[in-house]
């Protein structure tokens, strides 16, 4: 069994989750929703702020690992009358059966952020959200001296750690035109600057990925017309200003994450159509 799920069906949660109903009635009414409004809640336990969404007029569903949960928050709903709210079992690092751009609002309160993928679940809640809709996250603050995040701090001690990662780092991307660099091995680095070089990929990857969900037509017109740099240029200079800011440590090493993820993603794979490159490539600088 999934360890995750495991720790959540252990013991009776609704009996803290009912102590946090205030939290979930006041999260809902801040949201300002409007009918016809679909909504997700994303490790929604049994409902705490499903059912006031659901109350106000949305149409939710609720997603959560723990299938005793999930149990208890369908009884809620039907004990309450509300037929524009269900509950299902789902993992909130992998939404199985969910389609892309299904919600108009993807929320998580005190749930998602238990998830032992942070960046997988991140992923999904952009996926199943549609273009222009809206997703919030409520979670604990650190140190917070409310009783519920006192226990959450003690039960995080028999939480599953988060599983290694083992993730490909891909090789020198490089221009068309570009004769070449010297051999660049990134596991003879330092493992912090190995650190670096996955956390790089990542955010240049889901950066991309961003701009490709939040501008479509733009991105497919850039690629007709081989100008992506040029047309898209406040959008990727705003993605490429942070991730020099965050990796300037690597940013003189012969890779450049930030191009091969603009070519795969934006590009289709096709170099060409990003116009001219507006970023002095690390290769060439070797």
């Amino acid at each position: 069994m999934n360890p995750n799920k495991a720790l959540w069906e252990k013991g009776d949660f609704t009996e803290i989750a009912a102590l946090m109903r205030h939290s979930g009635e006041a999260v809902a009414k801040s949201l300002g929703i409007t009918p016809p409004l679909r909504v997700l809640d994303l490790g929604c336990g049994d409902g705490t702020t499903a059912v006031p969404l659901a109350r106000l007029g949305a149409d939710v569903v609720g997603i959560d690992i723990a299938r005793n949960l999930v149990d208890a928050g369908n009884r809620r709903a039907a004990e309450a009358g509300l037929d524009r709210l269900k509950f299902q079992e789902g993992d909130a690092c992998d939404l199985q059966g969910v389609g892309d751009h299904s919600f108009d609002l993807t929320l998580s309160v005190f749930g998602a952020m238990f998830a032992p993928k942070p960046l997988d679940v991140a992923k999904e809640m952009v996926r199943v959200t549609k273009p222009g809709g809206r997703i919030v996250m409520g979670n604990w603050i650190p140190n917070d001296p409310t009783f519920v995040s006192q226990v959450l701090k003690i039960s995080s001690a028999f939480t599953p750690p988060p599983p290694p990662v083992h993730e490909h780092i891909p090789e020198p991307a490089q221009e068309p035109e570009s004769e070449g660099t010297p051999d660049f091995d990134v596991n003879r680095l330092t493992p912090e600057e190995q650190e670096l070089h996955r956390r790089a990929n990542r955010v240049a990857k889901v950066s991309m990925q961003d701009i490709k969900m939040l501008r479509p037509d733009q991105v497919r017109l850039g690629r007709e017309n081989k100008d992506i740099c040029v047309r898209l240029k406040d959008d990727i200079e705003k993605a490429h200003r942070e991730y020099d800011r965050r990796f300037k440590p690597i940013m003189d090493h012969p890779v450049d994450y930030f191009y091969r993820w603009m070519v795969e993603i934006l590009a289709e794979g096709d170099a060409g159509a990003l116009g001219e490159y507006p970023y002095a490539v690390p290769a060439r600088q070797h």
